[in-house]
């Protein structure tokens, strides 16, 4: 997972075939879980916060990647014709995502969606929601604050068959365009595969 997130790679990709390396990378019987306490020392985004855990996986573990390029189906988060509706956030602001409660004897929530602080690095948040990958094409600065109305558009939701990955690609795609974005799918050969190995450190 940390090497994923820190190439910037799907967390919940299935199936997994983004990182191939040794056994003691992927879930078994030498899988191995780490502790990792660290702070960067002033606030920053999430691009450089990957730099430096790939730094740190490197000096800590003498992990060494190499990035490949193949062609995906990924998300792309862009501008759609209409106005965009965002509101900037004040300086200083925190990140924060408000959920509606859920129905009783639900986890989706399906209802509105507020965010706070959120910079277009919401396709971060957004990898859960997808099968796959999500690219920024909005070319939008700074944080902003706006509201998905998710329970406008739920009978755009198609469950996953059994064993499948949930996709609210459509449903997201919808909501976002009230405020002026838009969520496709489409063809990419940008995304990085990274192939892991840890040198022997003795």
């Amino acid at each position: 997972m940390l090497i994923r997130w820190a190439c910037g790679l799907h967390l919940h990709q299935q199936p997994p075939i983004e990182t191939v390396g040794p056994t003691w990378l992927e879930p078994g019987g030498d899988w191995i879980r780490y502790d990792v306490i660290a702070k960067a020392d002033h606030p920053t985004t999430n691009t450089d916060l990957r730099l430096m855990l790939r730094a740190l996986l490197a000096e800590r573990l003498n992990l060494r990647t190499h990035e490949e390029t193949r062609e995906l189906q990924v998300y792309v988060l862009s501008r759609s014709k209409s106005d965009l509706k965002l509101r900037e956030s004040a300086p200083g602001v925190v990140s924060k995502f408000t959920p509606p409660p859920p129905p009783p004897g639900q986890t989706w929530r399906w209802g509105v969606w507020r965010f706070e602080g959120f910079d277009m690095d919401v396709k971060e948040f957004l990898w859960p929601f997808l099968p796959t990958v999500v690219e920024d094409e909005t070319g939008l600065q700074g944080r902003y604050e706006f509201s998905l109305n998710m329970g406008r558009y739920m009978g755009y939701y198609d469950p996953p068959e059994p064993g499948g990955r949930a996709d609210l690609g459509p449903v997201l795609n919808r909501a976002m365009q009230e405020i002026g974005l838009q969520l496709e799918m489409r063809a990419s050969n940008q995304s990085l595969v990274c192939r892991s190995r840890r040198k022997n450190t003795g």
